[in-house]
């Protein structure tokens, strides 16, 4: 068998003179050729049950005729008898068969068709617009069009590859989805010669540029409504392979490139059975069905699949990830040789801590061994976990077709890195049938900064089905450049990652919330260029990793649509070598060395920057491809101890370090009863007393049979320590029986007596439902113990909930759902041995306030300009920007107060929430400054509380009042924010003492002093 598989569309849309020779055959009436041919084109392009290429020595041309003229025959018979139906019918209704639409109508039926479709080519952006025109109307190849554009090759490949997605995605929209826009598509063939009517468009129209449309249109209408986005690699027969005249060629590897299917599975394609020869790399080929208790046999299609290298670490820089087709296979191609991991579902395929992870190998999670050159196969079954149906929005709520679709790679956190898989449809809809809930999930599009991301395993589910809406927020950027060696030649498939700055919660549609928008990740192509649209905005970090040269880093500052052209070098980088060894001289294989830059940067793009590797069996170890930036080595080598290396290397630099293990100093201590008898198996943790950001705290120890502990790597700080009782299942209590502060490290032996009355032994039950009654599932109970532990319990169920047991004493209680008000249930004593039953609970209605804001010098609103705070000032509301609208997060009712968020000048406008309603304001902000006012009685003390305040300008008209929460103790100081003006501030407390102050405010620069009010 050659290489091209004779079963794909574009090798079987070159029998088109056989099929055309068949019908005619088959068909005594001439006039239904035509129909005949059609219909075994659609049914071509949309069937997913096209054989597969069989073994070596077919003839490539009889293999799919013999299947076609199945087709055809098949196609006949239908019609055949949806004919004499037709002509029963009409028998019955005395209608003549003769009954036909005049020829001219289905000829304005077709120029109409044309026009709507034209109309749709020329509302592509201009960069889109420019280099179809090139193409398709100047009849340049993508290399010629993009060298008169001064592009790379590969920007003009993606750009055209994006417009024809855009233009499907719209056509297929706008006439109902793909099958009715085949269909009108195939109405065109007939027209297919631009002469007969381009006079028409050029008229209609009247420039070039129409003329240049419709050629667009007829020439490629059909082609990018099936392509596969393997045609963006140059196999990609000619775009015109639906209408144009017969005998045509296929044309050569730069005609026009097809668009992938958005969000469908991309048609079953075999590998080549001659790879090219890559050194080091092959290919996997994995299959992946259904995990049931009778079969393992049905395949999935759009299915996330996961290949990386085990020995290769970091993972991310050669992962190869993408979904299965209508067959449930994925083909990976460029996998490094060696050990591999394939995943399935976004499964995990580890367990063990982050530091020292392990593979957990199962059936959606395999090891295979890749070989160079070979394409190696596995199987993977996955059980239904989470199925999700989701739908993508831009800021106004529309929805947004062919926006990529982000799962996070790993569980847990904020998301950190991960892959694209899929796309929405033309109404922004997706589909993915099985993703495990661990992850978080975001999307982008063109010009779009991603998407918050929504963790899956927060939201309500339905039967498995879990419904996820992804909110485009923020406009983005667009990031482009060329990746090159020292010898300036191109680096193809390195990893280019783009993150931009922290960002907080957001506020989205329907009240739920949004963590950290993710990354934005491409490869390079094979001449080196990358582009990323919709790139963060604000400080922007890029970094360039690829195999065998240090990584690139850039930092610099984006914003909405603008472009940043990058040239990157990438260097062959320093290495740092050396053995590590016990203080015995006995070598410690298997020991992970970490190299990253010293300067501090919040997760993950400290792990993105990172190099490690582990120590072979005599102890050695090569880190090697270090950036020329100041440094920090680390070992954790376990019992024997850690060590640290602060160093900078120059490119092409080798350093030796043979690191001197320490296991610092160590606290020391037992854990016993009342008595004195041991206490096996508790956990004992040392927190510092004050913690400075990015330190890391020493590990978590269990004591031994006798109650002893020792926890090493401890620092010259004071720390607390804290013990937790295990439970009969051998884990522990989530909250600390005793607490001890003050410990030093490097100390006499200590002793933490727990005495009977805090071993845990109390309970809290309660059953949860919403509004109307009905249980909630998957509600979480919070439990505050007033330290530094905060801890989530669910609390869902038909039956309620019976959690614990827990220490006696004191907690803080909060019951939250998204999607819903949190219920404050307030502070309650857990007494020894008691079960503190809360009965039923009851989740309100929520309902939403919704804030039409303007500035008052007419600059654009930002995210935090808008505040609301409920009605006793001790908490403020989640509210964010979507589009033009300020929404809140869902709000229990009761009274709330509108005002400036942060740097505005304050502004107080009460309103009230009632459930299920939501509430419409309007506020006008503007920038303010700080001004401070600390109230005082005669004798010096603070006023009697509450104050209320007012706020007056210069003609004595009332701006707004306020009521000021209590102080429980020390100065009764007022802050706000007051824009530029002459303004009088009067205080009433409670006892009806009164005073007040006339200040000038000529600069909006913060006051930190205060001024005194004394109240008469």
């Amino acid at each position: 068998m050659s290489g091209t598989d004779p079963f794909s569309p574009e090798q079987l849309l070159l029998q088109r003179r056989f099929v055309g020779a068949l019908a005619r055959r088959l068909v005594a009436d001439a006039a239904q050729v035509d129909d005949v041919a059609q219909e075994t084109w659609l049914e071509l392009l949309t069937t997913k049950s096209r054989p597969r290429a069989r073994s070596a020595g077919a003839d490539d041309g009889a293999l799919p005729r013999s299947w076609l003229r199945r087709v055809v025959r098949n196609v006949v018979l239908q019609l055949g008898r949806a004919e004499g139906r037709r002509a029963a019918r009409e028998a019955v209704v005395g209608r003549a068969a003769e009954a036909r639409a005049p020829a001219t109508d289905q000829i304005v039926e077709q120029l109409e068709l044309q026009r709507r479709l034209i109309e749709r080519a020329l509302a592509l952006p201009p960069i889109y617009r420019e280099i179809v025109l090139l193409h398709f109307y100047e009849e340049l190849t993508v290399a010629q069009a993009a060298a008169r554009l001064g592009i790379p090759f590969e920007t003009a490949r993606t750009r055209l590859r994006r417009a024809l997605e855009e233009l499907r995605a719209n056509w297929n929209g706008e006439l109902g989805g793909e099958r009715a826009g085949l269909l009108a598509l195939a109405q065109l063939a007939p027209l297919s010669k631009v002469a007969t009517w381009g006079a028409w468009i050029a008229m209609a129209k009247g420039s070039k540029v129409a003329i240049a449309a419709a050629v667009v249109v007829v020439a490629a209408g059909g082609w990018w409504l099936w392509s596969d986005s393997r045609a963006l690699h140059g196999t990609a027969p000619a775009a015109t392979a639906l209408v144009a005249p017969a005998g045509a060629e296929a044309a050569d590897a730069n005609a026009p490139l097809a668009a992938a299917r958005v969000n469908e599975p991309a048609p079953a394609l075999a590998p080549p059975t001659t790879p090219a020869s890559v050194d080091g790399f092959g290919s996997v080929r994995v299959h992946v069905t259904w995990l049931t208790a009778d079969s393992k046999s049905t395949p999935i299609s759009n299915v996330p699949v996961r290949v990386f290298s085990e020995e290769r670490p970091p993972t991310f820089v050669d992962a190869v990830d993408g979904m299965t087709d209508g067959h449930g296979d994925f083909f990976a191609d460029h996998v490094p040789s060696g050990s591999v991991i394939a995943t399935a579902a976004g499964f995990t395929a580890f367990t063990g801590s982050s530091d020292h992870p392990r593979i957990f190998e199962r059936e959606c999670a395999r090891r295979i061994v890749v070989h160079a050159n070979e394409t190696t196969d596995v199987a993977l079954s996955v059980y239904k976990d989470t199925e999700i149906d989701g739908v993508v929005f831009d800021p106004k709520g529309a929805p947004v077709a062919g926006a990529t679709i982000w799962i996070s790679s790993g569980a847990g956190g904020w998301p950190s890195l991960g892959e694209e898989f899929g796309k929405s449809d033309a109404f922004g809809h997706f589909h993915l049938p099985v993703v495990e809930r661990i992850h978080f999930i975001s999307a982008y599009a063109p010009w779009f900064a991603p998407s918050p991301a929504l963790s899956l395993s927060s939201r309500e589910t339905t039967d498995g089905r879990l419904a996820i809406e992804l909110q485009l927020l923020d406009e983005g950027g667009c990031i482009r450049g060329r990746v090159v060696d020292r010898s300036a030649r191109s680096v193809g498939h390195a990893f280019v990652y783009a993150s931009g700055p922290w960002a907080n919660p957001r506020v989205l549609r329907k009240g739920t919330t949004g963590a950290h928008p993710p990354a934005r990740t491409a490869r390079t192509h094979d001449d080196g260029t990358f582009e990323i649209e919709g790139a963060p905005v604000g400080e922007v970090h890029l970094v360039v990793r690829a195999r065998d040269h240090a990584p690139a880093w850039e930092r610099f500052t984006s914003t909405a649509r603008s472009l940043k052209e990058f040239d990157l070098t990438l260097r062959k980088g320093g290495t740092l070598e050396g053995t590590l060894e016990t203080g015995g001289g006995e070598p410690l294989p298997g020991i992970e060395v970490r190299v990253a830059p010293v300067q501090k940067l919040p997760e993950p793009r400290i792990e993105v920057l990172t190099a490690f590797t582990r120590t072979d069996g005599d102890g050695h170890f090569a880190v090697e491809h270090l950036m020329a930036v100041p440094l920090e080595a680390t070992v954790d080598a376990g019992e024997f101890g850690t060590a640290k290396l602060a160093f900078t290397l120059a490119d092409g630099e080798t350093r030796e370090w043979s690191p001197e293990l320490s296991r610092g100093l160590e606290i020391r201590g037992r854990v016993v009863d009342e008595d004195g008898a041991a206490f096996p198996r508790w956990k004992v943790e040392a927190r510092f007393e004050k913690r400075e950001s990015g330190e890391k705290l020493p590990a978590a120890v269990a004591t031994a049979s006798d109650g002893r502990f020792t926890i090493p790597r401890c620092v010259d700080r004071p720390y607390e320590v804290r013990v937790f009782e295990p439970t009969e299942d051998r884990r522990n209590i989530a909250f600390s029986s005793i607490v001890l502060h003050g410990v030093k490290a490097g100390g006499e032996e200590i002793e933490i007596r727990v005495p009977a009355n805090r071993r845990a032994s109390s309970f809290v039950a309660g059953r949860v439902v919403d509004a109307d009654g009905r249980p909630l599932p998957r509600v979480s109970l919070s439990l505050f113990d007033g330290g530094s532990n905060d801890i989530g319990f669910n609390a869902g169920g038909e039956a309620g909930f019976r959690l614990g047991p827990f220490p006696p004493g004191d907690y803080h209680l909060r019951l939250w759902l998204e999607g819903l008000p949190e219920l404050e249930l307030g502070t309650r004593t857990l007494a020894v041995g008691q079960t503190l039953d809360l009965g039923t609970l009851t989740m309100a209605r929520p309902g939403f306030v919704e804030v039409r804001a303007t500035r008052a010098d007419g600059s654009p609103l930002e995210d935090g300009d808008v505040s609301i705070w409920n009605e006793a000032r001790d908490n403020s509301e989640d509210i964010g920007l979507i589009g033009d609208l300020f929404r809140s997060a869902p709000l229990a009712p009761g009274r709330y107060q509108l005002c400036g968020g942060t740097k505005m000048a304050s502004t107080w406008i009460p309103f009230e929430i009632v459930g299920g309603q939501t509430t419409q304001l309007a506020l006008t902000v503007a920038p303010g400054a700080i001004r401070s006012f600390r109230l005082l009685t005669a004798t010096g003390a603070p006023p009697l509380q509450p104050v209320e305040v007012a706020l007056s300008d210069a003609t004595g008209h009332v701006l707004w009042t306020h009521t000021w929460p209590r102080y429980p103790k020390g100065p009764y100081v007022v802050n706000q924010r007051f824009a530029r003006g002459r303004f009088t501030i009067s205080f009433t407390a409670a006892d009806g003492a009164k005073g007040e102050a006339t200040f000038e405010v000529e600069d909006l620069v913060d006051t930190k002093d205060a001024v005194d009010v004394t109240m008469k």
